[in-house]
């Protein structure tokens, strides 16, 4: 059993206007990150309803949810790609207006930059793609009907944005920004949902039966999540700011789903497929408190956190599961993705699995 037969469809919806034929479809992938935002919507709404100055906060939401589920469901290049981009306008809004600190232009403005470059390589791809067979279908890629060197230039084009989005070493600069500066509805939103747009588009379009494309990449893909995934969680030893550790252990555990690519396995398919809801649950659980406590300290600087145990006991004692399922401690769902994943590397590629193995004690010695 591959990857690809986990892909395979369960139902698919034809979306015909004039010339233009998508299709979305409703498989394990789209079905599962599906219910994770819709798990996720009644608290955000809760949240908007709470917290936001306007009203203008929530239709943001909504809008920004509605682009989600498009994107989640996209089984076509084109459709991906513009509910990809629509999707940057209500988060850019949400950043700008509701952000919590001084810098949310600068931040707002680098999600902007980073994600507009990154999305001029799949403008490439796609005008390259129906120049050459007049159709945005991601079959096109997978049964390899390409020509070898199209297709490997296709798919590193698809590639690179989505590095961007995930983000991977050395595009991840955007995140920590975004995340330090947005309120505490903007980075959950940031956290379970927006950056699960790379993670599907990964899922869905690069672990495919791709033939001899995908392997040209390989060394790449495997140097890129190493280094990601070191850099980011040195990095969060050096953080004195509560969200900015969230964000860059964010980019710790994304780094590990990228390495997916590396392995044709169905096994760490489903590795990462529950490495993203389980990273998105915790996550947003993180920051949820984290804005919490800041609500109530005014504060998200890591050196007053011991205080919060006289104070705020039970929130302290939440943040500590959130701590540990962000751990990815036995038992809990991000445990079981990283061993899915890890295993199954393991076989493929010894060097690379024992490398990133190394997150299970980084991951540690942050936690504490």
């Amino acid at each position: 059993m591959t990857a690809y037969d986990l892909l395979l469809l369960d139902f698919t919806l034809p979306l015909s206007f004039g010339a233009l034929n998508l299709t979305a479809s409703f498989d394990a992938l789209s079905s599962s990150l599906t219910a994770l935002l819709f798990l996720m919507l009644p608290l955000f709404l809760l949240i908007a309803f709470h917290a936001a100055r306007s009203s203008s906060s929530v239709i943001l939401l909504v809008l920004l949810v509605l682009l989600l589920l498009v994107a989640y469901t996209a089984n076509d290049l084109l459709l991906f790609y513009l509910s990809f981009e629509a999707s940057l306008l209500p988060l850019f809004l949400l950043i700008l207006f509701d952000g919590a600190k001084t810098k949310k232009i600068y931040a707002a403005l680098l999600l902007v930059l980073f994600t507009l470059l990154g999305s001029i390589s799949f403008l490439i791809a796609l005008l390259t793609l129906v120049s050459s067979s007049g159709s945005c279908s991601s079959s096109l890629l997978a049964y390899a009907l390409l020509k070898d060197n199209l297709q490997a230039l296709l798919i590193g084009l698809l590639l690179l944005t989505l590095l961007v989005k995930l983000p991977s070493f050395p595009f991840h600069l955007w995140l920590p920004q975004a995340h330090a500066e947005a309120s505490t509805l903007g980075s959950m939103i940031l956290a379970a949902l927006v950056l699960k747009l790379a993670a599907y588009g990964l899922l869905r379009f690069l672990s495919l039966p791709y033939g001899s494309a995908l392997p040209y990449y390989a060394a790449a893909i495997a140097v890129l999540s190493i280094a990601s995934l070191f850099y980011a969680s040195l990095l969060v030893l050096l953080q004195v700011d509560l969200k900015k550790l969230i964000a860059y252990s964010s980019i710790a555990h994304m780094a590990l789903l990228l390495a997916v690519l590396l392995t044709n396995d169905a096994n760490a398919y489903l590795g990462a497929l529950m490495l993203c809801c389980s990273h998105a649950a915790s996550s947003a659980l993180l920051f949820f408190l984290i804005g919490f406590l800041y609500g109530r300290s005014h504060s998200r600087l890591l050196k007053y956190a011991a205080g919060y145990a006289t104070y705020m006991p039970l929130a302290l004692l939440f943040l500590f599961i959130g701590s540990l399922a962000n751990l990815s401690l036995p038992g809990t769902g991000g445990f079981l993705a990283e061993l899915l994943l890890l295993s199954s590397l393991m076989a493929l590629c010894p060097e690379a699995s024992f490398l990133l193995s190394a997150s299970i004690l980084l991951s540690g010695a942050y936690a504490m």
